[in-house]
């Protein structure tokens, strides 16, 4: 996209930034790293939520939960 000047001169709304966040130029063995680091990180975080899952629904966990829960209803009456 771009802005017409007056004077028929054209300058880019936005200049992608091609250098790293700390100030080094990014090589071409660097592009989609981004897309790769977010979907180890995606799947790390499935893991870990279909293992807390796991421990969630054991019966010690849940019946802990449930007296907490009965506790506090029976002391809210």
């Amino acid at each position: 996209m771009t802005k017409h000047l007056r004077r028929g001169r054209r300058i880019p709304l936005h200049e992608p930034d091609r250098n790293r966040p700390d100030g080094a130029p990014a090589s071409a063995g660097e592009v989609g790293m981004t897309t790769a680091e977010y979907a180890v990180g995606t799947m790390a975080a499935v893991a870990f939520a279909v293992a807390l899952l796991g421990v969630v629904r054991s019966d010690a966990v849940t019946s802990a939960l449930t007296g907490i829960i009965t506790t506090a209803l029976s002391a809210a009456s």
